[in-house]
C-alpha cells in the first residue's frame, strides 16, 4: 500500500550517453506552477468523506535503494536561465544547455563551470546535479553538496530541495533530518511541489520534526494541488489514520498556507 522515498539510480555511465541524455533532459522541463486561485479550488475540491479503512502493510522504515522506477522527488530538476544574465553569460548558458541536450555533458560542463565559479546559481545547481550523478564529471557527493549549497544560499528552490535530499540520505554530508527539513521548507515556501511532498513525508514519519498527521496531510494536500502526481494518494492514505475533525483542520491550514503565500503554514 505504501511507497517510500527511492533514490536516484546508481552512478550513470558515460558509455550510455544517449540514455543519459534522454533521462537527464527531463530535468530541464519547466515546473508548471498552478495559478493561486486554481490551487485553492483544487484544495477545496479535496474535501470529501473518509475513505473505507484498509489494513496497512507493515511499514517500511527506510527508503528503498535502487528500485526499478525511482521516485520523482529524487530526480534532478533544473531551472531556466535568469533574465538577469548578461548577453555573454546567457550565450554561454544556452550553449551549455544545447550541449547537454545533445548528450555532450563534458562540453556543457566547460560552458557552465566558469559561470558557476562567478556565482551564477543556476549553473551551480547544474554542476551539483552532474557531480551527484557522475554525468560528464566524476561522481562526487561532496562536490555536489558544495554546489547545491552555493545555489541554495542564493535562494534557488531546486537547489534547496536537492540539498535537503543530500542531508536526508547522508550523501556528501552527515545525515541530518532537521537540516533536510530546513531546506525542504525553504523550497516548499517557494511553491516547489516536490519539496512540499517531502515535508509531508517528514511530518508523517517524525523525521527532523515531531510526528504530526495533520501537518503531513496539509503538505501532501498542497503538493497535490501544485501538481505532484502522487501526493494526493498519500494524503488520502493519511486520512485512514485521522479523525474528520483533524482532516478538516488540515484542509483549513492548507488554505491558509496558500492564501498567505506560504507565510502561515502550520499551527
Amino acid at each position: 500500500m505504501r511507497r517510500y522515498r527511492l533514490t536516484l539510480s546508481t552512478v550513470l555511465s558515460l558509455s550510455v550517453a544517449p540514455v543519459i541524455a534522454q533521462d537527464y533532459l527531463k530535468a530541464f522541463e519547466p515546473v508548471n506552477v498552478t495559478a493561486e486561485q486554481n490551487v485553492l479550488d483544487k484544495i477545496a475540491e479535496s474535501v470529501k468523506a473518509l475513505p473505507v479503512a484498509v489494513p496497512a502493510a507493515a511499514p517500511i522504515t527506510e527508503p528503498v535503494e535502487d528500485a526499478p522506477s525511482f521516485r520523482d522527488v529524487f530526480k534532478p530538476v533544473a531551472e531556466e536561465p535568469s533574465a538577469a544574465l548578461t548577453p555573454v553569460t546567457l550565450s554561454a548558458y544556452q550553449s551549455g544547455l544545447a550541449a547537454a541536450k545533445a548528450g555532450d555533458f563534458i562540453k556543457a560542463n566547460e560552458e557552465w563551470a566558469p559561470l558557476a565559479e562567478t556565482g551564477n546559481p543556476r549553473t551551480q545547481y547544474h554542476l551539483g546535479v552532474k557531480f551527484q550523478n557522475g554525468i560528464g564529471l566524476p561522481q562526487d557527493n561532496k562536490e555536489a553538496v558544495k554546489w547545491f549549497q552555493l545555489a541554495a544560499e542564493q535562494g534557488l528552490a531546486k537547489a534547496q530541495y536537492n540539498l535537503g535530499i543530500m542531508y536526508f540520505k547522508g550523501r556528501g554530508v552527515i545525515q541530518h533530518y532537521k537540516e533536510a527539513v530546513k531546506w525542504y521548507r525553504l523550497a516548499a515556501e517557494q511553491g516547489l511541489a516536490e519539496a512540499q511532498s517531502n515535508l509531508g513525508f517528514m511530518h508523517e514519519k517524525g523525521q527532523g520534526v515531531l510526528q504530526d498527521n495533520v501537518m503531513a496531510h496539509m503538505w501532501y494536500n498542497i503538493a497535490s494541488a501544485n501538481g505532484h502526481s502522487k501526493a494526493g494518494e498519500w494524503r488520502d492514505e493519511m486520512e485512514d489514520l485521522m479523525t474528520q475533525a483533524d482532516i478538516s483542520k488540515a484542509q483549513a491550514m492548507a488554505r491558509e498556507c496558500m492564501n498567505s503565500g506560504y507565510n502561515k503554514c502550520g499551527y
